[in-house]
């Protein structure tokens, strides 16, 4: 009886060790794998190319905020820790792709023509 109260003692002692994660504070293994599933469907949605996509957590959920070419989308991830390899299945789009204000605004052409100074051939004597 002792030998199963040191044992079971043992297991649930040592058992949550398992689930610990180790990095810097605030760092989540799962990031790189939500990134590259997100980075599989939102350059489509977007309208862009995986280059110009960026993407970044929201909080400590499984949200990621994405962004690119002028346009931004909140995204979800589904996933898994097999046996220690951990990936993400997918990427859900959680949001309407909306117009990201903070995005530099594009400028027209006969605005940009309008705001540059004119060649210096055409300056006056």
């Amino acid at each position: 009886m002792k030998a199963f109260a040191t044992l079971t003692f043992t297991l649930l002692a040592v058992l949550p060790l398992g689930c610990a994660t180790t990095g810097q504070p605030g760092h989540n293994p799962y990031d790189a794998p939500a990134a590259d599933a997100i980075l599989q469907r939102a350059p489509f949605e977007l309208g862009c190319s995986k280059e110009q996509v960026s993407v970044s957590r929201l909080g400590d959920s499984w949200d990621f905020g994405v962004r690119g070419c002028g346009k931004k989308a909140v995204y979800t991830t589904t996933c898994a820790n097999n046996f220690g390899n951990r990936a993400c299945y997918g990427a859900t789009l959680r949001s309407p792709v909306m117009p990201d204000d903070a995005a530099p605004a594009p400028v027209a052409p006969a605005a940009a023509a309008a705001a540059s100074p004119p060649p210096a051939s055409a300056a006056s004597p």
